[in-house]
């Protein structure tokens, strides 16, 4: 699931050659301007820390450990594995990109027809209450199926380029490549260690949704309105596209203490048993894994990786 992930990314609508190529040139792009910080957080969500935290005293005088933050954590890791290592997995994530947004823009659609609604995922001010909440829980239930049944078919990839990742940790070369290591998973574990880590993931995809498409009506309705200074009624196109984009980011600000828990477990369950030295402890299931992470202070358990530019923690 790349981070943050939408069945409306790329607002592709219709199925022609062209917009093939215009996908996977988006998802490159994309993927190579996203692939550092992907590499870095992902490293942060495992728990593999470069180095111990730094003392610091704030303009109060007040005084606590810092952990290296986005630019710092990169520097270390150019240092000593070189600029390549930034890109560790990439075509893992161009793959999974490219088949996310195609499975769950079609899948969505049908729903959509399905359930006699049209395609978009902005819900009228002007229906009343009964309809109103007939929309949000159809949105709802779109969205969660489509995105789920993406996460399925991008699974197998998901996990091969967590694992590339993960391999920095112990400077393991146990997965070289994209077809090497799904080779090599299948052998190892069978189609089960191809899906590790997909219950987490559907179940962050729900949460994700259903808070997405709550406080996005709520933040459509009462909020961006009294920001943008007009209403859906009164803006213009470009007012409606500004009104839109910022309620989502501001949706996805609000929820993400809700859905980024998941990420966490997830990227934890999908190294959970591989052998790679990252992968301790070992966990039964992506239960005990969320209430190990839940016992832990969250800048070092459920939330951990969540902010990567000022890191602040305990000494440990």
């Amino acid at each position: 699931m790349p981070s943050s992930q939408d069945s409306s990314r790329y607002g592709v609508d219709e199925v022609h050659p062209q917009n093939y190529f215009e996908r996977m040139g988006s998802a490159t792009l994309l993927s190579s301007i996203a692939s550092t910080p992907t590499v870095v957080k992902t490293l942060m969500q495992l728990g593999f820390e470069p180095c111990a935290p730094k003392p610091y005293t704030n303009i109060l005088g007040q005084t606590g450990f810092i952990r290296p933050g986005l630019f710092s954590y990169t520097n270390i890791l150019v240092k000593t594995h070189g600029y390549g290592i930034l890109f560790t997995g990439l075509p893992c994530r161009i793959v999974e990109t490219i088949l996310y947004d195609s499975v769950s823009s079609r899948v969505k659609r049908g729903l959509d027809q399905i359930l006699h609604r049209r395609a978009a995922t902005a819900i009228d001010d002007d229906d009343d209450d009964e309809s109103a909440v007939q929309n949000i829980v159809s949105e709802i239930f779109s969205k969660s199926v489509s995105m789920c049944i993406a996460s399925l078919v991008c699974q197998p990839f998901k996990v091969v380029g967590t694992r590339m990742i993960a391999q920095i940790a112990g400077k393991e070369m146990k997965y070289a490549g994209m077809i090497q290591g799904l080779s090599l998973i299948y052998n190892e574990d069978g189609l089960r260690g191809l899906f590790r880590g997909l219950v987490p993931t559907c179940v962050g995809e729900v949460v994700f949704a259903t808070s997405i498409v709550i406080l996005s009506d709520i933040v459509g309705k009462y909020i961006t309105p009294h920001l943008m200074g007009y209403t859906k009624e009164t803006a213009d196109a470009n007012g409606k596209a500004v009104s839109n984009m910022i309620t989502h980011h501001l949706a996805v600000t609000c929820a993400q203490p809700l859905f980024y828990p998941f990420h966490v477990v997830r990227a934890v369950m999908i190294v959970n048993g591989s052998g790679l030295s990252v992968a301790q402890p070992s966990f039964e299931s992506f239960v005990d894994c969320f209430r190990h992470l839940a016992s832990l202070p969250s800048h070092r358990g459920l939330m951990r990786g969540s902010s990567m530019l000022r890191r602040f923690t305990t000494k440990e």
